[in-house]
């Protein structure tokens, strides 16, 4: 066990090392410069009158802005022509494009990102060396140490890599919960699911995941404990994210009464008007206001390492053979990704991989049962033990790291394709 934290150790460090190369070398993308902004803006002024404009809840923008409130040659939002009018392209140009020391600025912000990519990692080996040993902990961390999406969208300022951190710690607890029905579990859930729902607005998927995993599981407990334990969960959660709104409460238009957390409501009714509109978006020398529905399916098999797909389709073979399927360890694992996955399939807003950053902890903890697997053939007793079987495994995993380190720092730019901006571009490459 002390052999197996020490490589993840060294594994975490790897990961800190290639993310903090590229937030130093990568320029500030198009992406980063509102989330940058209205992030300094909300802390600098107290004021939350960007949110609904830019479309995201404050807390992830607001932890990657708080070294900024450092930087005392960065302006005052309240003094920039077009703060009265919630111009968040006017506070965009002053606090970022025009800033004269952008590398600095990028880094300091890109920092706290940093830091929360690295505390995913350390709950996807815990997660996947509880479900299934130390060897599957290694396994899993090693595909998100030298994944480039992930190396790449956790040293940037967007809301991604937060949402993957919370929704993953919530799922954690929760079957932390299931299997050991513990108050701290489910309160600790809903702390995680509260933060998650303060970062991004699409974690809205986790609430219903969270609250039915702990409402109908465990089985052992009285339904009326089941019941004030998902209440209390929800509850939590809801507080959370009223208490990231500052305990907001005022009225909307059209609602004549004060609503707690005003603004996330805002928010919302923000992103229905975004799709109804629709978001310019680049498939394979298309491009469209509605998106596609294949669209991640497409990016997720382009911008995805090839080793990591290959193990995939291995765990998803493996995985027909698995003798037992508990909901308690499945459920968590399992519920959210898929829900997470049918609702891209509808979205509208074809941007980039980057959306899909929270389904892939999942993925990789899926995959790492397979560190621990002995493998059968239908006609035979093929084991892990076989030599051509394990050279092959073993070269896929040295396959990655080799893969990954060939690109740097140009971990964005990763495709399985040549001249991959032919099939995908926005976020996918800047």
């Amino acid at each position: 066990m002390r052999k197996s934290r020490l490589a993840g150790v060294l594994l975490l460090l790897c990961l800190f090392a290639q993310a903090m190369t590229h937030a130093r070398t990568a320029s500030i993308t198009f992406d980063e410069g509102p989330h940058l902004a209205i992030g300094y803006a909300t802390l600098r002024a107290g004021d939350l009158r960007l949110q609904p404009v830019h479309i995201h809840p404050p807390l992830a923008n607001c932890m990657a802005a708080a070294p900024l409130l450092l930087q005392d040659d960065l302006p005052d939002p309240r003094a920039i022509s077009g703060w009265e009018i919630a111009s968040l392209s006017a506070i965009t140009d002053s606090v970022v494009w025009q800033y004269p020391h952008p590398r600095r600025l990028a880094l300091a912000s890109r920092f706290p990102i940093i830091l929360m990519t690295l505390l995913l990692g350390t709950i996807i080996y815990r997660w996947a060396n509880d479900l299934f040993g130390p060897r599957a902990g290694l396994l899993a961390l090693l595909l998100y140490a030298f994944d480039p999406n992930i190396i790449a969208h956790g040293s940037l300022v967007t809301t991604d890599m937060a949402l993957a951190l919370w929704g993953t710690a919530a799922l954690f607890l929760v079957a932390r919960y299931l299997r050991l029905a513990r108050r701290r579990y489910w309160i600790g859930a809903g702390v995680m699911l509260g933060l998650g729902l303060a970062s991004k607005v699409s974690a809205i998927s986790l609430a219903p995941v969270v609250g039915l995993l702990c409402l109908l599981w465990p089985r052992s407990l009285p339904w009326r404990r089941r019941l004030s334990a998902t209440a209390g969960c929800l509850a939590l959660a809801a507080l959370v994210l009223w208490a990231a709104y500052g305990f907001e409460m005022r009225p909307l238009p059209g609602i004549p009464f004060p609503l707690p957390a005003a603004t996330h409501v805002e928010i919302y009714r923000s992103l229905q008007e975004h799709y109804q509109l629709g978001h310019p978006s680049f498939l394979m020398g298309q491009n469209s206001d509605h998106g596609w529905w294949y669209y991640f399916p497409v990016a997720f098999a382009l911008k995805t390492p090839w080793p990591t797909l290959i193990l995939m389709l291995v765990a998803g073979w493996q995985a027909c053979k698995w003798a037992s399927v508990q909901v308690g360890k499945w459920g968590p694992l399992m519920l959210f990704p898929a829900l997470y996955a049918v609702s891209a399939l509808f979205s509208s807003v074809d941007i980039g991989y980057r959306h899909l950053l929270p389904l892939l902890p999942f993925l990789f903890i899926f995959i790492s049962r397979i560190a621990n697997s002995e493998w059968r053939m239908a006609n035979g007793e093929w084991r892990m033990a076989n030599h051509v079987l394990r050279f092959t495994f073993y070269a896929l995993l040295l396959c990655l790291p080799v893969v990954t380190l060939r690109l740097s720092p140009n971990y964005l730019a990763y495709f399985n394709v040549p001249d991959g901006y032919r099939y995908l571009v926005d976020s996918n490459l800047d």
